[in-house]
């Protein structure tokens, strides 16, 4: 039967750190280039005016419209790799993502590169919207406000993994705490925004018919709060581990995606 006419569960692979860093050193012992791409999106330092997304006479917000903007997640099939990882992580994220674009023709997401500032957007809504007389926020607008941006945040969250085949999670002391648990069903996170990715890779299962590794996964670049501290179970015993080998294959051409997949089905029947 041809692999095209296959169809597949939605895949989970884990990586650590570590194994990043020894990709990239093999890749620039034989001298080749591991400067970091410059993607084809560029995230916007200027939002436009929130007039811009009023609509009707009362002059609401069209949310649609401006979580499209803020966070667009492009058609189905454009990004191939979903990368979830920590806000500290960013710089091995990059480098993940440049060796999957350059060396596998894989298409990443990266949502510092798509996605304009979540904090950012908030600050223009609040300032207009929660601002009181005495130049301090209103507490309850401010919490309306946010619970707004998070969840404009969390569909396109789950949109952009929704329209992948597979991730990759990077696993390191900044994404999972207590790191001899990382392989356990006792793993925890402290991070909301990994908890929330984790478990939508864990819940939006899709059955898909396709040929080669299409895609991988990334958490949102929001740094965590370090006052307040809540810890989740995140349980990547269901995550198929890489490493820096199983990347070296992946320059190799479609049949060494499909070798990749092969062991990622093979994972999930044992």
């Amino acid at each position: 039967m041809p692999r095209q006419n296959l169809v597949r569960m939605y895949a989970r692979f884990k990586i650590d750190v570590n194994e990043i860093r020894k990709l990239v050193y093999a890749i620039k012992k034989i001298g080749r280039d591991m400067s970091p791409i410059k993607f084809e999106e560029g995230k916007a330092t200027v939002y436009k005016s929130l007039d811009y997304f009023t609509c009707g006479e009362d002059a609401v917000i069209d949310g649609s419209k401006l979580q499209n903007y803020v966070f667009p997640t492009g058609k189905e099939g454009k990004y191939h790799v979903f990368i979830s990882h920590s806000h500290d992580d960013m710089d091995d994220a990059i480098l993940l993502a440049t060796y999957l674009q350059r060396y596998c023709k894989l298409n990443v997401f990266l949502d510092s590169y798509v996605w304009k500032s979540a904090d950012g957007l908030l600050l223009k809504i609040d300032d207009k919207y929660c601002m009181q007389k005495d130049g301090k926020y209103n507490y309850h607008r401010r919490n309306f406000s946010t619970a707004h941006i998070h969840a404009m945040l969390s569909m396109a969250i789950m949109d952009i993994i929704n329209k992948t085949e597979c991730c990759i999670f990077i696993e390191s002391n900044h994404s999972i705490k207590l790191s001899s648990l990382q392989n356990t069903n006792l793993a925890k996170t402290l991070s909301p925004w990994i908890y929330e990715e984790y478990a939508m890779m864990k819940t939006l299962p899709r059955h898909r018919t396709g040929s080669g590794l299409k895609s991988f996964c990334k958490a949102v670049g929001i740094t965590e709060s370090r006052e307040l501290m809540v810890a989740y179970n995140t349980n990547m015993t269901s995550f198929m581990e890489l490493d820096s080998n199983d990347l070296l294959s992946m320059c190799g051409g479609e049949k060494a995606l499909e070798d990749l997949y092969d062991k990622y089905d093979n994972f999930e029947n044992q």
